[in-house]
């Protein structure tokens, strides 16, 4: 099931006050390992890791210490500080798995009442719940884990089971971890005896056999439940509810638990330790905004989602499937469950080298003959490989390197699904990237590049060995297009953005689109023929305001643009359209947008543009306060109150009703 957001909180209590911050923590990756557990072996069960990727090519592994955690080369959480490992099995619906994105840990700074709170020390670990109940005991332990669903009705309350009904906004299970410790032993040979939770389980006194109190750790972690209409092909189980015989719902955690008793979280420190005393100690804002602990600086967007890990062990994740991976029969209780070796069912056993290709490179898709480099960041005003470039709207690695072969250059490199560099050097220790997944133009099971990310070969190699076939494969092999003929090559430049518009529009610019908040949303209209022109005359045809191209053959329409629109550089909307490669038609997920001026003019005043373009974009963006706004500067608003076409009056109509929206926060 989609995780959308997970937590890790630390909470501190001085001066009466319940200090703690979240920290935000990306999927590094979905594998059976368990470093507490089943070290240096495959784990009897599926976990969702939020951790480390460290150097010298290895990864959250099998086997971790301490010191694995903090020579870490990245991280999926916010800060540079903390390397450490976040673990928990992941959800399923019955037969189906789902995706996950965010994880959420809260570190809460909660001490005894006369004394401090203390960091995690060197090499300290735990595990927090038990992967084999099935059923409700009352202990503190069992207490601490509980499932609830999210802003439905005043009735639903968190519950120690999965809930027996349908979750509209989601569903959320939390995680409080112990937080007193004996000062001694950093972990045990069951991972619990060193810790004990205080007396009242989240909050309280600690015994005088575990007096030393911890930072407290409690995770969150947000499970996408609720079924898309707008995008029922995203949807990652049916729109019916339905409950299997001997259950209560359709959802069963990776270890074969339909009640949700067997829920639990793995914890190893990765924590710069002093860094975390001082948060600990000077960090009591009540927010939970981890801003407002400047002691800890923090990891930038760009850098959280460049760490990434494909799976070491080859199960079936990806769509519906026979069974759990591992050996993890469904199983109600209400007694415990028992933990199935992986050999017994004939589940894999094998951990896949980090040394294979498929590892090291697990998003570029090799070429026979040439070397895969690396991933490396690109900018368009500073091009790490300059010399060529080429784009024949059929793009493929294999494409790329035949061109650069043929003019005689040593590196070849793809970028962004369309774009192919070639340079005569390049310099390695660019190679700082990591996601170069963006799927080919001309072969959608192959990758080529990423969003201003460059994957770069090598020629003269030995040739490559295809990578693993897996359903975990990330960057699969396939038979290629061969090369084809050239239809746009640069030498020392860019693409020029080209287009040729109807009288009366004019260009907007390249916007950042995604497929569940469409900057556009009426369409998609696709045509083969495809070119600016042909996308706003299919608009303007029904009085839309604005229009857009994206990759190549998808033309959008909308009245108006989303308060939070994201520029993206124009150069980012470089994808030759399908109907004229000598024009451009938006990219992957960038949508460049045309808006009718002449329309826009008969519908405000130029006092009204200038109260409503708040960001000085040139653009009015409608909201609830239009009229008001138009007033206040005193301007004649007229023509916004009497809408002269369908178009505007369905303008007029959002400004009177306003808009609404729906989010989660946690």
């Amino acid at each position: 099931m989609a995780s959308i957001t997970s937590t890790a909180t630390l909470l501190a209590l001085a001066h009466d006050a319940r200090a703690f911050f979240r920290v935000l923590c990306g999927q590094l990756v979905l594998d059976r390992a368990d470093p507490i557990i089943n070290p240096g072996a495959v784990s009897s069960h599926l976990h969702t890791t939020r951790p480390v990727r460290v150097t010298d090519g290895r990864s959250f592994d099998f086997e971790m210490t301490y010191d694995d955690a903090r020579a870490s080369s990245c991280s999926t959480c916010q800060p540079k500080a903390d390397a450490s490992n976040y673990w928990t099995p992941n959800l399923w619906y019955r037969a189906k798995n789902g995706t996950f994105h965010a994880f959420t840990v809260y570190y809460l700074q909660r001490p005894n009442v006369t004394a401090g709170v203390r960091a995690f020390p060197a090499g300290f670990r735990m595990i927090a719940g038990d992967p084999t109940k099935r059923s409700f005991s009352g202990s503190i332990e069992q207490r601490q884990i509980t499932h609830m669903c999210i802003g439905q009705n005043d009735d639903d309350r968190e519950s120690y089971p999965l809930p027996d009904h349908e979750c509209q906004n989601g569903l959320r299970t939390q995680v409080f971890f112990p937080s007193c410790w004996t000062g001694k032993d950093v972990d045990t040979p069951d991972h619990k005896s060193h810790v004990a939770y205080p007396s009242l389980g989240y909050d309280g006194d600690c015994a005088e056999t575990h007096p030393v109190r911890l930072i407290s750790i409690f995770y969150e972690i947000m499970w996408d439940t609720v079924y898309d209409d707008q995008h029922p092909d995203k949807n990652d189980f049916p729109k019916e509810w339905w409950v299997p015989e001997g259950a209560t719902q359709p959802f069963v955690l990776s270890n074969g638990d339909p009640t949700g008793y067997g829920f639990h979280g793995d914890f190893i420190n990765g924590w710069d330790v002093d860094k975390l005393q001082a948060a600990a100690d000077h960090c009591l804002a009540p927010s939970g905004v981890i801003q407002d602990c400047p002691l800890l600086e923090l990891r930038t967007d760009y850098e959280k989602t460049e760490c990434l890990q494909v799976p070491r062990v080859a199960d079936e994740t990806v769509g519906w499937v026979d069974r759990l991976p591992g050996c993890n029969p469904i199983t109600s209780g209400p007694a415990d469950a028992k933990m199935i070796p992986p050999s017994a069912c004939g589940a894999t056993t094998e951990i896949i080298s980090k040394d294979s290709q498929q590892i090291k490179f697990p998003f570029i898709s090799p070429v026979e003959g040439w070397t895969i480099l690396g991933c490396a960041p690109d900018d368009i005003n500073a091009r790490v490989m300059s010399s060529e470039r080429y784009a024949n709207g059929a793009m493929t690695p294999k494409v790329c390197a035949a061109y650069c072969q043929e003019h005689g250059f040593e590196y070849a490199g793809v970028e962004y699904g369309s774009e192919c560099f070639c340079d005569h050097a390049f310099d390695q220790s660019l190679l700082t990237a990591r996601k170069c997944d963006v799927h080919c133009d001309g072969d959608s099971t192959v990758n080529c590049g990423g969003n201003a990310r460059l994957a770069v070969y090598q020629r003269g190699a030995a040739p490559l060995a295809p990578a693993q076939a897996s359903d975990t494969s990330l960057s699969p092999t396939s038979t290629e297009p061969t090369h084809g003929p050239l239809m746009v090559s640069t030498r020392g430049q860019d693409f020029k953005q080209l287009s040729v518009l109807r009288p009366g529009w004019e260009k907007v610019g390249c916007y950042i689109d995604t497929v569940k908040s469409r900057m556009l949303p009426i369409g998609p209209f696709t045509d083969d023929d495809m070119t600016p022109e042909l996308c706003i005359s299919r608009c303007e045809e029904d009085s839309y305001l604005y229009a857009g191209t994206e990759w190549a053959k998808e033309c959008w329409c909308a009245d108006d643009l989303p308060d939070d629109a994201q520029k993206a550089n124009d150069m980012e909307c470089d994808t030759p359209c399908a109907g004229d490669t000598a024009l451009t038609c938006g990219g992957s997920l960038r949508v460049m947008i045309y808006l009718d001026a002449d329309l826009n003019s008969d519908n405000d005043d130029e006092e009204c543009v200038d109260a409503l373009d708040g960001d000085g974009d040139g653009i009015s963006h409608n909201g609830p306060t239009n009229q008001e706004q138009c007033e206040d500067v005193e301007g004649d608003c007229s023509i916004g109150m009497q809408p002269p076409s369908m178009r505007s009056l369905r303008n007029y109509l959002r400004v009177e009703q306003g808009n609404s929206s729906l989010g989660i926060s946690v």
